[in-house]
């Protein structure tokens, strides 16, 4: 599978590589911040400090649902990345599907947790008599997106390492997009409140999601989301890398390094 995202991971200049990827991706890493930061503008123009709170109290837990996309999103491109390095194509879709259920289904799980237990999870985060129905509508409709939410966050990094850093980045700004369009409408004009600015939120989420689900099936790509190609073995999900069919050194990194600089 020779294109030029394969060529721009295997034969590119290493500074040519790194300069087409990092703004893409920083952008990406900025806009996921944003997502919370559009609520918190929205719900603010209610002028109702009980709302604005409740944004706030909730932000621990969005954290929390980038943090496990990042678990696998950059456990996944680095191993993704050493393994298009050696050739071995398919066991790159074996990676990428592992994370991809695996996001899916810890979502799954979180979901259930914060519906079921939501309550005593404001608690935890803080929340007061005042503030706790508030908080407590806000996560409960922003727990429906959490497959979506951690998976999107997942393959916005995952994209980088098969060598397309601008479908990792327009999915994430378009779910920001669409949250920032749907914020003011569902907040203000439909007067939903902090249901609206949850709604709106795991709308955008759901849209990216289907953006890097869509881009999975039906562009050409390293990279897998069937079932099928779904491993746990053969080193995948421990991080390793089997290093056949390629000439690089079986010692450990460190101690290659140290031995390219004597």
């Amino acid at each position: 599978m020779e294109d030029k995202n394969a060529e721009l991971i295997l034969k590119a200049p290493v500074h040519r590589a790194v300069l087409t990827n990092i703004i893409p991706s920083m952008v990406s890493m900025i806009m996921m911040m944003i997502y919370n930061l559009a609520d918190t503008f929205f719900i603010g123009q209610t002028h109702d400090p009980l709302m604005v709170a409740a944004v706030s109290l909730a932000m621990p837990m969005f954290i929390l649902n980038m943090g496990f996309g990042s678990l696998f999103g950059v456990g996944g491109t680095s191993l993704i990345s050493r393994t298009l390095g050696t050739g071995d194509y398919q066991k790159a879709k074996h990676i990428s599907a592992f994370c991809f259920w695996n996001c899916v289904g810890l979502g799954v799980i979180l979901a259930v947790i914060v519906i079921f237990f939501v309550n005593p999870i404001c608690r935890i985060l803080g929340a007061s008599e005042d503030t706790l129905e508030y908080t407590a509508q806000y996560l409960r409709i922003l727990a429906i997106g959490y497959p979506f939410q951690i998976t999107s966050g997942c393959f916005s990094s995952i994209f980088r390492a098969d060598g397309k850093p601008r479908i990792a980045m327009t999915g994430t700004v378009c779910g920001n997009i669409i949250n920032i369009i749907l914020d003011p409408i569902m907040i203000l004009v439909l007067g939903w409140g902090m249901a609206g600015a949850a709604l709106a939120t795991v709308i955008g989420n759901v849209f990216a999601f289907c953006f890097y689900a869509g881009n999975l099936l039906f562009r050409k790509t390293f990279l897998s989301m069937n079932p099928r190609n779904y491993r746990v073995g053969d080193k995948i999900a421990t991080g390793g890398v089997f290093y056949r069919h390629s000439g690089f050194p079986q010692q450990p990194a460190v101690e290659y390094c140290l031995h390219l600089c004597q």
